[in-house]
């Protein structure tokens, strides 16, 4: 099939409105052959008189992940481009050994950046290019169509995903959803998404019915006399299937605990014990 590049220009805007910027994942839809050859040849760049020619677009899966592989020459060189079917963002690109300096150089501009660490995604440090973990849930939230007060709990953390940093978001409602979001840290894209029906709902009473860290401390450190609060060499707050539960461990007589406690009954879920310096 040939067509003028022209068509470059054309703003990609139906591939957002077949999957719908805040319909519920379970209702997401790929955005279409079309829309992934687009995607590609937007990210090309300006080429307004050269001839494309696709060879075959197909609609593939890896890691989960579903996607288009897109192939096509322009101008007689071969392209070959990965495009996340549902938000078209660019995964994966082959391009031609014959890109001239100057192009190779404004593409691996746009491609090569200095990872973010950590710290810095913990203390909200946001370097210049990289969108905020408050803009990264809003994009979640708004994809999901879930209002934020309706979000009992949100977890963020930094990761890495095929080569490219995002933050992974979990979040929980109201109604006992658990949604998963990786979320492209410099341009915003949505990498992949999830989410679950009816995770284990707190008993009747709601969070109101949780026991307070402290008296979590206290029912692991009864379960090894003699030991103090001194001895708690970590501690942490966590969800486990939208559920609250205590982790920690303590280090005392040349023994190590590990626990997670129900955050709701109390009740001990884990329990192991080694040498400390095994």
């Amino acid at each position: 099939m040939k067509l003028k590049n022209k068509i470059y220009g054309i703003l990609v805007m139906t591939m957002f409105a077949a999957g719908g910027c805040t319909a519920s994942p379970k209702q997401m839809e790929p955005i279409g052959q079309r829309n992934a050859e687009l995607a590609a040849l937007n990210d090309v760049g300006p080429a307004m008189d050269s001839e494309v020619s696709f060879n075959v677009t197909e609609l593939n899966n890896r890691n989960g992940i579903d996607y288009y592989n897109v192939s096509f020459t322009l101008d007689g060189e071969p392209y070959q481009y990965d495009i996340e079917a549902l938000t078209g963002a660019v995964i994966d690109k082959k391009l031609p050994s014959s890109v001239d300096a100057v192009q190779a150089e404004t593409l691996a501009a746009a491609t090569e950046v200095v990872p973010m660490s950590e710290s810095a995604a913990i203390q909200g440090e946001t370097p210049q290019g990289v969108i905020s973990v408050d803009q990264a849930k809003a994009t979640a939230f708004s994809h999901a169509g879930v209002d934020e007060s309706r979000v009992t709990a949100v977890q963020n953390k930094l990761d890495w995903d095929s080569g490219r940093q995002v933050y992974e978001v979990k979040f929980y409602t109201d109604d006992y959803k658990e949604y998963k979001y990786k979320i492209d840290i410099y341009t915003g894209n949505i990498v992949s998404h999830d989410y679950d029906w009816g995770y284990d709902a707190p008993p009747a009473g709601g969070t109101n019915g949780s026991i307070t860290s402290d008296k979590a401390k206290e029912i692991a450190l009864g379960q090894v006399p003699g030991a103090s609060a001194r001895n708690i060499v970590k501690f942490e707050v966590d969800y486990d299937d939208g559920r609250l539960e205590y982790e920690g461990k303590i280090i005392y007589n040349n023994m190590e605990y590990e626990f997670e406690i129900d955050g709701y009954s109390g009740a001990i879920r884990s329990w192991d014990a080694e040498p400390a310096w095994d």
